[in-house]
């Protein structure tokens, strides 16, 4: 018995092909007895086969690879969505932290940027102050340099108000102090300082130089520095300090 659609070889009794899987069907068969007559037995009725004719096939196998190419573009598009998603989720997330590290970093510079304009404050008016005091300084140093200048040339009054009429512009040796005492070495060093306009906190050498003529008092004793001094000046006044040790008013 051969199958009617592929004409595969059947055992006896099958009711389907396992090559193709189609139906057999089974028909009563009229066979010659022996005797003489007929009888019925079923077989196969199959139409003849001709040579070079390819045989049909089931289309079982067609349906379930059309299911199973159903199912497998189903997946395909389910993970083309999910991936879209996570893509657009990441992107988001991208944009988000962008954002948030942008705007700490403006702030962080613009917290910079006022810190450094407020030093740069602080350094101009630092700077200002400087420069208002050394003007100030600059100012009193001239005028004393003027008066200095102005007490070159004494007439024989003015070098009578003074102790050592010169010691600004001479270099003094110890004959010009001979015969001082301690009150008179004080006074001459002092005079020093008076010339430049010094107040002094001792009311006694305040009156005493009040009392000159020449005697303008214009800086106070804490706002006083030596080294305005010239080099005359400053040489005298170890000279006036070195004959008091010796005579042991220090």
């Amino acid at each position: 018995m051969r199958c009617n659609n592929c004409g595969q070889q059947l055992r006896e009794g099958a009711k389907f092909c396992p090559k193709c899987g189609a139906t057999v069907e089974t028909r009563p068969v009229n066979r010659s007895s022996p005797n003489g007559g007929t009888r019925q037995s079923y077989g196969t009725n199959r139409p003849p086969v001709r040579q070079g004719t390819r045989p049909r096939q089931s289309y079982a196998g067609t349906s379930n690879n059309s299911s199973a190419g159903d199912q497998m573009s189903q997946d395909k598009k389910f993970l083309l969505i999910v991936a879209g998603l996570a893509a657009a989720i990441l992107l988001v997330l991208i944009v988000i932290l962008v954002t948030v590290f942008g705007s700490k970093r403006d702030a962080s510079q613009g917290i910079a940027e006022e810190s450094q304009i407020e030093e740069t404050a602080e350094e101009a008016d630092i700077s200002d102050d400087v420069d208002a005091d050394e003007s100030a300084e600059v100012v009193e140093s001239e005028e004393m340099e003027e008066e200095t200048e102005s007490d070159d040339y004494l007439s024989s009054d003015e070098e009578s108000e003074y102790i050592l009429p010169y010691s600004n512009s001479k270099y003094l040796t110890i004959n010009d102090l001979y015969g001082f005492d301690a009150d008179k070495c004080r006074l001459a060093r002092n005079e020093l300082y008076a010339r430049y306009g010094r107040i002094f906190d001792d009311e006694y050498l305040q009156t005493y130089f009040e009392s000159k003529s020449w005697y303008r008092g214009t800086i106070p004793a804490d706002r006083w520095q030596e080294s305005i001094l010239n080099d005359y000046e400053l040489y005298n006044r170890d000279l006036i300090v070195q004959y008091e040790q010796d005579q042991g008013f220090r």
